[in-house]
């Protein structure tokens, strides 16, 4: 679990809870007047069961088979992925993928596992998807809160639960309340996840005919750098950051702490590391000097934690009380 509601809830007359794509928040944990529609219907934004697996020689054989046909290759050594290690299995996620379908319900190693990521949030997550020794398949509800994705479990139809993605926990229906184990993800380029862990895995839709990924649909969001959406708590007129800052929050048990991106980049330089808040922080080694490395996150020896990617706008709407790592003058 990432965070709680505090367990209380906030009634909604039913007939206007059937405007929000047909989910009852009459019984809701979060306040019914701060979910928004993205204006698109429950499932429109397509949810992916079940990926195939590729290695990395069959990855390189369809991208020459897409080149061949004039089509954009699938996954470079270049491109982003959400790196995913369970119980000695490693799979890749690329990162344009996930942007078209944000969720991902997959196994490793025979366990259900969900992979989400929220472009208008940054948001990138992993959580075993069972609950109460039950698999859970969840799909994309076209619903937001704080400008972050809530996801539904596919129960029968109208006995659904809505789920908050940055908390990991069940807001509405019959599993309000509820939480996700989260999975630690790791985002770095392909080629330098696949030289850490060369016998890994990708995860390739099972569609008849792969859409074109290449295709950015936020890249002027992230342009602008504007919300779509309202956020509740806003950012105070003083905070150190801007509102669409990546930052790394991590919780060793004591507490979330926020670090930036852009100040954990600077601090790490070529080759160091830096151990805090139960955490060792490394930059990866992209095999192309021209491509920024990114920000590795291990737990230290003896030590648990649990680490999330967003915008700051995001994360501060759902830990507020979060501590910022001191920024560097």
């Amino acid at each position: 679990m990432i965070g709680g509601f505090g367990g209380r809830s906030f009634p909604l007359e039913i007939s206007q809870a059937t405007r929000l794509n047909g989910f009852d928040l009459r019984e809701s944990l979060i306040p019914t007047e701060q979910i928004r529609s993205q204006a698109a219907a429950r499932d429109e934004i397509e949810a992916l069961g079940r990926p195939l697996a590729l290695d990395a020689e069959a990855v390189a054989e369809l991208n020459f088979d897409r080149r061949t046909a004039g089509l954009a290759t699938y996954l470079e050594a270049s491109d982003l992925v959400a790196g995913l290690e369970l119980e000695g299995e490693f799979r890749a996620y690329p990162l344009a993928m996930l942007s078209r379908h944000q969720l991902v319900n997959d196994k490793l190693q025979g366990r259900a596992v969900l992979i989400s990521y929220c472009p208008l949030s940054d948001a990138l997550l992993a959580f075993r998807r069972e609950q109460d020794g039950r698999e859970l398949e969840f799909g994309v509800s076209g619903l937001l809160h704080n400008s972050n994705m809530l996801l539904f479990d596919k129960a029968r139809r109208g006995e659904e639960s809505l789920w908050s993605q940055l908390r990991g926990q069940a807001v509405s229906g019959p599993q309000a309340g509820s939480e996700l184990e989260q999975l630690p993800l790791q985002l770095l380029d392909w080629g330098s996840w696949l030289a850490m862990h060369p016998a890994s895995s990708v995860a390739v839709p099972d569609l008849e005919e792969l859409p074109d990924y290449s295709v950015d649909a936020y890249v002027d969001y992230r342009t602008e750098a504007r919300l779509r959406y309202p956020a509740w708590p806003q950012l105070p007129e003083d905070s150190p950051l801007h509102a669409f800052e990546q930052v790394i929050a991590v919780d060793n048990g004591s507490g979330w702490l926020v670090l930036p991106l852009r100040q954990l980049s600077r601090e790490l330089g070529t080759g160091n590391s830096l151990a805090l808040h139960g955490a060792s922080f490394m930059l990866s080694s992209p095999a192309d000097p021209e491509m920024e490395p990114q920000v590795l996150v291990e737990a230290l020896p003896d030590e648990e934690i649990r680490f999330v990617h967003a915008y700051w706008f995001a994360w501060y709407a759902t830990h507020p009380e979060s501590e910022i790592f001191p920024l560097l003058d």
